[in-house]
Parts: structure tokens; sequence; C-alpha cells
């Protein structure tokens, strides 16, 4: 049905509209086109009377029927209206202007724009909107000359159909710029594909906002393949259909499986670059995506179709919709109110889908899935989801703004009563915190990079209300800022006589560990190098790393500083945490280094071997040690809480560990390795001697008159009570004997012995733990070897023991993968020597042959091959082993004898539990002089290059063949029975 033609002042409202307003973000040309109203004569010429001395319009085909065609526009102005909107007309497109049979009426020409004059401007600005008849819909397009980028938009509803009018757009994900939808549910492709008009091959064209079937847009291609695609499709290529896709937000170089088919509706070249128009016909489901023949990228698509929904459950889903909609209408979420106070008009829908889901501020995934439902149904109870997920966050914000109000009002307020009290003279100290900071800034001595940021920070602070939570993580930031030793440094000791006297008060033995620490200060005096070092003390716990570390602080005269790394799994432990919660400190290196108060401290890093791997939550601490560790980088290190760069490069980084392989391998390579290796006996009296006894005693309340302990009864706690590389446990003990003493005098009133025997040790400490010989001692298929961990030497029984079987080998499963390999070698070589030692090759056919180590456990390294196979043969000739040997090697399956590591804690660990000869490998001769001379002097160290020359020395005589008369003795017993 044709409405009723518009009143002459209907005419002129509508031309005044078509008016170019000046838009104030860029000059367009945009032509309009909405369904032709007839118009009599007199309106015609009334309309034309508005502007007889315009340009003429160049008019496009008129209806034979009509005497006239009339294009209008719906436009909402804004309240200041002050755009202008600009009309193109050519031969092919019907434009907003007026038009009669004979003639021509004034208008605005293509390409030129017209200031509205007089009523003209006030009626363009008064407008509010314009909708000729219950069909109207308009349609946007970009002409020469348009600035992408920019939007502005006008949206009405009415006879339940949505006018919407978009001016420019967004960007699209290849680099162009998409306009805002138009058009509404009229005019366009339904669901599916209508008489299967539409293709099932498409080029792709990807975009970061869905597009809805029923509407239009401006694309503007930001690259030339683009250009030419859309060029292809306007030019009727694949029926001038295109396909576009929503790229994911989490991964732009995927998109969503559901897209919109579009028709190219035109499409211009200008010298500023592309436009086209989209009319979305429908949408589509992608089932793969795949190259054209020119390499572009094509999508295989299918149709779903609509599925109809309950009427009943349509209405009220509108219903709840709109319920929704008032309550967010009425809270600051971003949504626009005319185009909510349009849609709470209209009962369609679809439409209402079609409008929210494209013009909502909802989530890209909910856009998509309000595209994707099938059903009318379902695309409403997405977006009332939707539509309560912006009720909620209109809600936060109303009360943030609430509060920021409340809080504004309060610092008001107490910058009042501080005025008051200034002039009242209340204010006795006149302190002002922030001035002090500000001077402190100035004071610090910190790079002028850092000066400027704590600057902008008190900035920050002075417009910033004191009792709000961002004052107190400012001002806890700049505190931090001036409170750290920027430039401060202590004075280095030059006198090396002086350090070497400090290192040999406080550490007896350690001769190798202080001469290399004696030659790093020589070299540093040298060269007068102020800068750090990082050093990795590797040893047996109890051996005095981390007193060396705090010996070479007061050597040197700087301060000294520790922590354990020991556990840590947190990189923030080590970089800090980030500004962005109230309770945010700085990392442990800058704590520490505040502590210590200068640049150049002492930094002991403890048990290094033992920091946290990697998790999925707290990252990496190792990693996060790198640059603090690195001299290439740990000269502008940045904290996460400071996030400003600090130099660590004048720092002596001193890392402990007990076992060098544990820690991670990129820290080791930035470390100078000094190794650590166990005490003597003699070289444990001495420290109890001159440092343990006193520093209890004292603790304890006790003199040397009181208690003292002669050198037998160390010597026997040491060997008795202990069994460790370091000093711990007999500090202990020693702390023990001297608690019960004093609990004695106390309790029961037993005088101070005085001096503690030997002999009187028991009374204190129970029987020894510890015998001569902790293992058992060695046998037939019994031998001793020797191992090393990060806890020392130690000493490991070997036991290989055979019985009746098949000949089935077994080695205990405690044991390194290494040692199991070891075993092989030493079962392949004892077999194919055998013969010669009296064995026969049946023997290991019939006998089942099981090795184990006692005590069970773990050893570090392939060490056990030679005593395994001494004990092999041990069991499998009858020979014994000799009682007080130990050894320690690795055999080769052609019986050679390999070097192995840890001599020196290995042949310790066999002087302190009594062995008189260690067997050890040739090619290990050069570890000797590492051994201290004392025990050297006590126990006998053997080389040996073959396993030969270790069954010669370990194994006991064979017993000497019986003679003829015993041959013959024993031959009657064994016929007698006897």
């Amino acid at each position: 049905m044709i409405p009723a033609p518009p009143s002459a002042r209907a005419i002129r409202i509508a031309l005044a509209a078509s008016v170019l307003l000046q838009s104030s973000f860029a000059w367009s040309q945009r032509v309009i086109e909405t369904p032709v109203v007839p118009l009599s004569a007199s309106a015609a010429a009334a309309a034309g009377a508005i502007s007889p001395a315009a340009p003429q319009l160049q008019l496009g085909p008129v209806r034979p029927a009509a005497a006239a065609t009339v294009s209008a526009i719906a436009l909402q102005a804004g309240p200041a209206s002050k755009s202008r909107l600009a009309l193109s007309a050519n031969a092919q497109t019907r434009a907003g202007a007026l038009a009669t049979a004979g003639g021509r009426a004034g208008a605005l020409s293509a390409g030129r724009t017209a200031e509205p004059a007089g009523t003209g401007r006030e009626l363009a600005s008064s407008l509010s909107s314009l909708s000729v008849g219950a069909e109207t819909r308009t349609r946007a397009i970009s002409a020469d000359g348009v600035s992408g980028g920019m939007q502005a938009s006008t949206r009405f509803f009415e006879a339940g159909r949505s006018i919407k009018h978009h001016v420019s757009g967004t960007g699209s994900t290849d680099g162009s710029s998409s306009g805002g939808n138009a058009g509404g549910s009229g005019g366009a492709s339904q669901n599916g594909s209508p008489n299967g008009l539409l293709p099932k091959r498409m080029p792709v064209i990807v975009m970061r906002e869905p597009l809805f079937p029923g509407t239009q847009t401006n694309f503007y291609p930001g690259n030339q393949a683009t250009v030419e695609l859309v060029a292809g499709a306007a030019s009727g290529e694949n029926g001038g259909y295109l396909l576009v896709a929503t790229s994911r937000e989490e991964n732009p170089s995927q998109h969503f499986p559901v897209a919109s088919v579009v028709r190219v509706v035109d499409f211009r070249e200008t010298a500023n670059g592309a436009m086209a128009v989209f009319e979305v016909v429908s949408e589509a489901v992608i089932d793969r995506v795949d190259r054209d023949a020119k390499g572009r990228p094509e999508a295989q698509v299918h149709y779903q179709g609509r599925a109809k929904s309950d009427p009943q459950e349509t209405r009220a889903m509108i219903k709840t919709v709109k319920d929704y909609l008032r309550e967010v209408g009425r809270l600051d979420t971003g949504a626009n109110p005319r185009l909510i106070a349009a849609v709470l008009s209209v009962d369609d829908g679809d439409n209402i889908a079609t409008v929210l889901g494209s013009e909502m501020p909802f989530p890209l995934a909910l856009k998509q899935n309000i595209l994707a439902a099938r059903s009318t149904a379902d695309r409403l109870r997405l977006i009332a989801r939707g539509l309560v997920d912006l009720k909620t966050e209109g809600q936060l914000t109303e009360r943030a703004k609430a509060e920021m109000g409340k809080q504004q009002k309060e610092y008001m307020l107490r910058q009042r009563m501080k005025a008051i009290q200034q002039e009242l003279g209340e204010d006795e100290d006149g302190a002002n915190e922030l001035e002090e900071f500000a001077q402190k800034v100035e004071a610090s001595g910190m790079p002028d990079k850092v000066k400027d940021k704590a600057r902008g920070e008190l900035k920050k602070l002075r417009a910033t209300n004191p009792q709000s939570s961002e004052y107190t993580v400012g001002r806890n930031y700049v505190e931090w800022l001036v409170s750290l030793p920027w430039g401060v440094r202590t004075e280095d000791r030059v006198d090396l006589k002086v350090a070497q006297e400090i290192l040999d008060r406080d550490h007896d033995g350690l001769k190798e560990v202080k001469d290399r620490v004696l030659e790093f200060l020589s070299v540093r005096k040298q060269t007068g190098s102020k800068k750090g070092a990082i050093l990795v003390f590797d040893g047996p716990p109890g051996t005095g790393k981390t007193s060396i570390g705090r010996a070479i602080a007061e050597a040197m005269n700087r301060n000294y500083i520790r922590f354990s790394v020991g556990g840590v799994s947190n990189e923030s432990e080590i970089r800090g945490h980030r500004r962005t919660y109230v309770g945010a400190m700085p990392g442990t290196p800058i704590q520490k280094l505040k502590e210590a108060g200068s640049v150049n401290a002492v930094f002991v890093v403890d048990e290094g071997d033992k920091i946290g791997q990697a998790n999925p939550t707290g990252g990496d601490p190792s990693a996060a040690l790198l640059e603090l560790f690195d001299p290439e980088q740990n000269f502008s290190f940045r904290d996460h809480y400071l996030d400003v760069p600090f130099d660590f490069s004048e720092v002596i980084f001193v890392v402990t560990s007990n076992e060098l392989m544990k820690l991670p391998e990129p820290l080791r390579h930035r470390m100078e390795l000094i190794q650590f290796s166990a005490y003597t006996d003699r070289e444990k009296l001495s420290i109890v001697q001159k440092h343990i006894l006193d520093k209890i005693r004292g603790v304890k309340g006790l003199t040397a008159k009181d208690v003292d302990f002669t050198p037998e009864a160390i010597l026997r706690m040491i060997r008795g009570w202990t069994h460790e590389a370091g000093v711990r446990e007999i500090e202990r003990k020693v702390d023990e004997v001297l608690r019960k003493i004093v609990t004695r005098k106390q309790i029961q009133g037993e005088p101070f012995p005085g001096l503690v025997e030997a002999s009187d040790l028991e009374r204190y400490l129970g029987r020894p733990e510890f015998s001569e010989r902790r293992a058992a001692k060695n046998g037939v298929g019994t031998g001793t070897g020797l191992s090393v961990s990060g806890y020392g030497g130690d000493i490991l029984s070997v036991e290989a023991t055979a019985t009746p079987g098949t000949g089935k080998f077994t080695l205990r499963q405690q044991m390194l993968d290494m040692t199991n390999d070891s075993a092989l070698n030493v079962l392949t070589y004892v077999k194919s020597v055998a013969a010669r030692y009296g064995v026969q090759p049946r023997w290991f056919r019939e006998h089942d042959i099981d090795i184990a180590f006692a005590p069970a456990g773990k050893i570090q390294g392939p060490s056990a091959g030679i005593v395994m196979a001494t004990a092999l043969m041990s069991e499998a000739t009858g020979r014994a082993i000799k009682d007080g040997v130990a050894m320690t090697g690795e055999l080769t399956t052609k019986g050679w004898v390999k070097a192995i590591g840890g001599l020196k804690e290995k042949v310790l660990a066999a002087h302190r539990l009594g062995f008189h000869t260690v067997v050890f490998p040739e090619e290990n001769l050069k570890d000797i002089e590492k051994i201290p001379e004392e025990v050297r002097a006590e126990i006998k160290l053997i080389p040996v290059s073959r396993i030969e020359e270790v069954f010669d020395i370990a194994l006991e005589a064979p017993a000497p063949a019986p003679g003829r008369w015993e041959r013959l003795i024993a031959a009657l017993r064994g016929a007698i029975g006897r």
C-alpha cells in the first residue's frame, strides 16, 4: 500500500534536512536512498522554492506512474545539530531531492556542499527524526573524500521496522575500515539460501565485528589485495557475494566458524582509498577454507536455515529483554539511550535481536553466538544474558563513581581543615611529608631518569586523597625509591695481609679455599677494579661456605648480607611484585641491598642448589636470577615493583651449594667455582678447640675453668658420635655435653668436672653411635667401596651372593642407571677371566648371582666397578677380601680401571672409618696432592690400572692344594660316610 503524499510543510522539512551538515570529523558525500513517494505538483513546486538558486540535480529514472520521486533522510540530529549532510547524485542513483516530470528543481550537486541558512539551519538543528512511510529504510554509501575511522549514527523504529544510518566505521583485521550497520530487517535475505541462489564457495574477508543479516555496512579496504577482492565482487564475480568472517580476540589469525554472507551493492575508488557497501544477506557455516587459483582465501560453506520459535516463548523473551533493557538504560553502561528508547517501542523479535546484537556493547564472543543462534528465541535469550552482564557492570561503575565522589569530597574537606588549622596555628611542626620526600629525592643520588619517575609520583600524590589506597601505594613506592643506597659504597680494604689474618683467624684448614680468595683479592687490588663477582662455593654442609663469605666481606671492608633461595618457587620473590595492590613489595635482592646500605656489598645466596623449579603459576626463580648474576646485565637489573633499573654490578655474589650439578646450568656458566672439601679429624679438633668450645661455653654461662675437653676426648667424640664432612654434628655433641653438665649442677648440685676425659663421654652421650668400622667386615663375596655425595665421602659394603640357579643376574635397583651399566661390564669381564682363577664357565650357568649395596641408597657416579668385580670374583673363587681394604674405580669390559671423581672425600671417609688401604685408579694420581699430609701418612694409597692388580691386592691367597695323603683320607671319609 502506497502512503499518502506528504504535505508541503513535510517537503520543506525533508529538504532542510537534506542540506549538508558539517561533520566535526570529516567532509563526506552520501547517497541516501529510500522508497519513492509520489508528490503532488503543488508540493513539488513548494519544495523547489526552498533553494531556487542551488545547482540543478542530476535525476535518476522516474517511475512512469509517478509525477515525481523523492528520497528522504531519516536523521536523528544531536543536541548541537552541527553536522552537515551532503547528497550525491548520478544517473544511476536516486538521491535525496525533489523532481518533477518535466523539469528539475533546485538541489545540491554532486561533490559540493551548501550551508543551510536562516530557517533551514534552524529546522535542521531542531529536527530529531523523519520517517516517510512504514516501510522506509535508508542506505549510507561513502563517496570520495570520506575519512574512515569515525562514526555517527541514528536509529529509528516505526511500525516494526528498524531504520539505521551509519557514517564511517571501525577498522577490520586486514587494515580496512568497516562502517556501522545500516538497514533493517526488511529487504534482506533471511537465514539459509533462499531458492538456492546464494553460493556455497566464496572469497573470505576477516573483520573484527560480526555483521548481522538484514543490515548494510560501509567497508573501507585496507590493502590492495582486499580492494581487488571487493572490486571483483562488485563487478559480478561470484554473483557479487563475499563471506565476512570474524576474527577471534585471543588469536586474530583464527576466526569463528559462523560467518556472514554479504552482497557488494556499490564500490568506488577515490584518491583517498576505496569504499564499498555491503548488504548482509545471510549467515553461513564455514566447512573449510582453502585457496583459489589466485592464492586468495576461499571458503566452502553450508546454510542451516532458521529454526522456528514458539510464539509464546518469543513473546516472553521479548518482554524479558525489554525489562533488562530498561534497567540497563538507567545505568552507565555505554549503551546509546536513544537506541534503547527506540527498541522499547518495537515488538518484532527479529528486529530487536538484530539491532541489539550489532549495536550493544556486548563481548565479541556473545555477539558471535547471537549471530550463530538459529531461532529468534535463542537469540533473544543470549541478548538477555548479555544485558544482565551489562547491568552488573553498570551497577559496579555507578558504585565506583559514588565512592570516588565521596573520597573527593573528603579530600576537599580535609584540605579546608588543613588550611583552617594553619590559620589557627594548630599545625605546630609544619611537617609536610611530600615535601620531605621531594627533598630526599633530590639528595638521594639516584639517576636523572629515576628522579623524574619519583617527581612524577610525587606530583600524583599531591592530587590524591591521602585516605585512598592509591595514595598509600604511591607513598610506599616513593619511600622505597628514596631509601635505596643510590651510589652509596664502602671503601675497599687493600691490605691483603689483614685479609689473610681475618681468614686464618676464623677458619682452620680450607687452605685451597683461602688461597683462592686471596688470589681473587690480589687481582682486584692490582687492577683497581670496582666491579663485583659471582662465586659459587660448592661442598658438603658444615664446611664453612657461608662463614667464608662473611670473612670475605670483613676482609674487604664491605657490608655483608645473605638470604637463602632454598625452596623459593616464585619469580616475584626475586623480581618483586607489580604495584597493583597495597601489599606489593620489591624482590628480596632489592630489600637486602637496602638493608646493607651500600651498592658494593658482599651478597651470600645460600642453598643455591635447592632453588625451586619452574611452576605454571609462579614462573622460574632461577631464570630471574640470571639477570642478577650476569655481569653483562646486572648493571641495569629491573625489579617489577621499582620498574626502574638498579645497578648490582659492584656486588660480590657468593652462591653456596651442596651438589653443584643441581644448580641450574645457565647459572653455573655465570659463576666461578671454588670447591670445599671435608675436614680431617685433626682440622675438626682444631676448630672445636679454637672456635666451638668458646662459643658454646659463652652461651651456657661457663668458662674454661668450669669445663674443658682433652684432645683425646674431642677426637673420640668426633670418631664415635659423629659421621660428617663438616663440624655441625660435633658442635651439637659438645653442646649436649655442656648442657647436661649444667643441668646436673643446677638440679643435683654436682660440681663442674673441670676437665672432661675420653672415658667420661659415655656418661653424657651414652654408647658411641659409630664404631671404628661402621660397615660389615670384608669377607668372601663382601668388599668395601667408596662413594661421594653432597654430604661428603662415605663407604658402602658391596655383597655378591651366588645361589644354585640358572645363571640369572640381579642388581639391586636402588642404584643409579649408570651403576647398572657398570655391573654388566663387571659380569662380562669376570666371566671372561674366571678360568684363570680356577672357576669353570658352568659355574655361572648353574648359579644365580645377586649384587647388593649396603647401606641401600643411590651413589653419585659410576665408581663401584672394581669393588663389584672383586666381590664377584671372591664369591666365585671362595677367596675372602682382605679386611681394612677399601676401593674405588670404574671398570671397562676389557679390565681397565678408569678415573673417578671426589678422590679426596673418599679417602678422608676411609681414613675416618679406620681403613688402612685404599685402591684407586692410576689416572687419579693428580688428585693425591689435595689429600692432607697427615691422612696420607696414616693410610696406604695404591694406584692401579688393571683389575688383575686389584685382585692381587684385595683377595686373600688361595688355600694350598691338598697333598696325596690328605686326598686319600678325604676319599676314605667320603666312602664310609664320616
